[in-house]
Parts: C-alpha cells; structure tokens; sequence
C-alpha cells in the first residue's frame, strides 16, 4: 500500500503487508529501491538482526546497489526526508 506515512519511509505488518509513504518517489531512484529491498527483507527476517542485515547487503549487491549505510546517508539527506517529518 501507498500511504502518507509521516514518521516512515516504508514499514512491513506482523502479516508481511507493505507500506510505503508516498513520499518515497521524492528520493533518489537508489535510495527508494534501497527501502523496498529492505522492507521486503522484513518478509523473511521480521526483525533488525544481524541475519537481517546480511540479507540486505546481500540483495543490496546483486542489485549493483551502494551498501546500505551509503543508502541510509543518502536517505538522510535527500530533499524527501525533510518532507517525511
């Protein structure tokens, strides 16, 4: 689903449902796959672990993605962040 989340670029229920705030297609096309891979990875490890984490990275490279704390400055200092608070 496509929401105006306020506080989130993208969220994953306990039900493996997908949220994304519509104000992720401000960000950088990089940026925005970054918080859909991550997401998606929520599907299978439903937590911020290590193995999460690894996962990520993995899906990160195979994408020919930057590694994610690249993408999460990114994300930080895209014009769409200052628009999510």
């Amino acid at each position: 689903h496509i929401k105006d989340q306020r506080s989130r670029w993208g969220s994953c229920s306990g039900l493996s449902n997908l949220n994304f705030s519509f104000r992720l297609m401000l960000a950088p096309a990089a940026v925005a796959e970054y918080v859909v891979i991550h997401e998606l990875c929520h599907r299978i490890h439903p937590d911020h672990s290590a193995a999460f984490h690894r996962l990520v990275a993995r899906v990160l490279a195979r994408a020919g993605l930057p590694d994610e704390a690249s993408l999460r400055r990114q994300l930080r200092g895209s014009d769409a962040a200052a628009r999510i608070r």
